[in-house]
C-alpha cells in the first residue's frame, strides 16, 4: 500500500495557485469584455447615423452622425396591396455622399406588379404603409475607414423602428423585395 504524504506547505501551495488561477481567469474575461465594449464604442463614435423618413410627398435621408457616410444604399421599399392585387415597389438609386447632418431627397424608380411606371405611385402607397403595414427596410453604407455599416428598421404604421445600426459583422440582410412582402 502507497501512502502519500502531503505537507501543509504544499496544501498551501496548491490553494494558493487555485485562487491566482481563479482571479487571473475573472482579470482575463474583464479585460476582454473591456475590449469589445472599447470597439463598440469607437465604432458608434466613427460611425454615421442615417435616418429615412419621408417629408411631404417623398422620401429623405439625413446622417445624425458625427462622421460622412460613403456608398449608401437603400433596399428596395415595397407594398403588396392584397385589396387592389397590386405589388408598388420603389427602387432606390444610390447615393454617394451623405455629410454629417446633412438631408438628401432619394430619387427611385416606380414599379407596379413588377413593371416601370412612370407616374408617381407616392399618393398610392403613402397611406398603406403609414395606417397598415410595418416594412422592414434596410440601408446599408460605409464609414470613414471603410467598413460596412447597415441601419436596420421598420417603418410604418408603428412609426420608425430601429432594429439594428453599426458595422456589419458577418450579418447578412435581406436585399429587395419578394413576393409576399408587405
Amino acid at each position: 500500500m502507497i501512502i502519500c504524504e502531503i505537507s501543509i506547505g504544499e496544501i498551501a501551495t496548491i490553494i494558493t495557485l487555485l485562487i491566482t488561477l481563479y482571479f487571473v481567469r475573472r482579470y482575463t474575461k474583464a479585460t476582454v469584455n473591456q475590449t469589445k465594449l472599447t470597439i463598440d464604442i469607437r465604432d458608434l463614435e466613427i460611425s454615421p447615423f442615417i435616418y429615412f423618413f419621408d417629408k411631404g410627398d417623398d422620401f429623405y435621408i439625413t446622417n445624425f452622425g458625427k462622421f460622412p457616410a460613403l456608398n449608401i444604399e437603400i433596399e428596395s421599399f415595397c407594398i403588396n396591396d392584397l385589396k387592389k392585387k397590386k405589388f408598388y415597389e420603389l427602387k432606390f438609386e444610390k447615393v454617394n455622399l451623405l455629410l454629417s447632418n446633412e438631408e438628401k431627397r432619394l430619387t427611385y424608380k416606380n414599379y407596379v406588379n413588377g413593371e416601370e411606371t412612370h407616374g408617381d405611385i407616392f399618393p398610392h402607397i403613402h397611406p398603406l404603409y403609414q395606417k397598415e403595414f410595418d416594412i422592414p427596410l434596410t440601408i446599408t453604407y460605409k464609414n470613414i475607414l471603410g467598413e460596412k455599416c447597415a441601419t436596420n428598421f421598420t417603418t410604418g404604421k408603428s412609426g420608425l423602428v430601429i432594429k439594428s445600426i453599426g458595422r456589419i459583422r458577418n450579418r447578412k440582410f435581406p436585399q429587395g423585395c419578394q413576393d409576399g412582402d408587405t
